[in-house]
């Protein structure tokens, strides 16, 4: 009797361990988690520092200051995007350069643009510091992953075709959720300033932290997104060889600067400026 029940734990154990409790292709160690969710965070924090800066009493209409924003938020990502990747190529040391010297090419022509800014000397200094620390938590992503990968062996087991869909379709929700969080911030800032006119109305006051609310949450679900991706990233990576995984989490790099697009507000039903004076102005 008692070694029916050995073995039937033994064999429980055996079943758990086939179904992918430890199946090597399915876990992530803590370092890669941690190093994951210090990326995401990055993505909350300069999404958050965009709506501050949105916020801050300038003489410039709501449009024309986010215009400014995006404006410098786009030189500052497409420029970090190209330092990242041309320090990643560069490492790698593939025999191919070619991709390196699109890259180099684009640094270049950084140089060569528009560096003046309507934005307040603090808030551009602290766009430039979590633009930087962002990135840096993407090349530290990086080093976690080519280690990583450098200790498992490629899973040729799990198919590759079904992988990549998982990813696509996790990288689409990301772009959807950006897309879609772009009335959410202009609600939350008009919201904002309408209660500012009128701190004793308990109704702006009301919708104020409403509105708040939402968009934070549409952050936090954001964030969520973004990992999510991450961790299907790495499971379809590991079916890929070592050069397809180069070329690949570079585009995907590249692919990042897309943060911006937020704040593109005349794209969520090509509002104006007179629509948005009707809705501050209004009751």
């Amino acid at each position: 009797m008692f070694s029916n029940i050995l073995f039937f734990i033994f064999f429980h154990s055996m079943v758990m361990y086939c179904n992918g409790v430890e199946d090597e292709g399915e876990y992530l160690p803590p370092e890669v988690k941690q190093a994951v969710r210090k990326y995401s965070d990055g993505f909350y924090k300069f999404h958050n520092l965009l709506y501050k800066i949105l916020l801050e009493r300038t003489n410039l209409r709501l449009l024309s200051r986010q215009k400014v924003v995006k404006e410098e938020c786009s030189r500052l990502e497409y420029r970090r995007s190209a330092i990242t990747a041309i320090g990643y190529l560069t490492e790698q040391n593939l025999a191919d350069k070619s991709l390196l010297y699109t890259f180099e090419g684009r640094l270049e022509r950084t140089r060569t643009n528009e560096k003046t800014t309507m934005l307040a000397v603090d808030d551009h200094k602290l766009l430039i510091e979590l633009s930087e620390e962002k990135w840096r938590a993407r090349k530290d992503l990086n080093e976690v992953e080519k280690k990583y990968f450098v200790q498992t062996r490629q899973n040729t087991n799990k198919s590759e075709y079904k992988l990549s869909l998982n990813l696509r379709d996790a990288n689409d929700k990301v772009s959807a959720q950006i897309r879609t969080m772009k009335p959410i911030l202009l609600n939350a800032v008009i919201a904002v300033i309408k209660y500012r006119k009128d701190s004793n109305n308990k109704e702006f006051l009301k919708e104020e932290e409403k509105s708040r609310k939402k968009l934070n949450d549409a952050l936090n679900s954001l964030t969520d997104m973004i990992e999510e991706a991450q961790y299907r990233r790495f499971k379809f990576y590991k079916t890929l060889t070592y050069e397809d995984r180069i070329y690949r989490l570079v585009r995907a790099m590249d692919k990042e600067r897309e943060i911006c697009q937020i704040l593109d507000m005349s794209l969520s039903g090509s509002i104006s400026e007179s629509t948005i004076y009707t809705r501050i102005t209004s009751p």
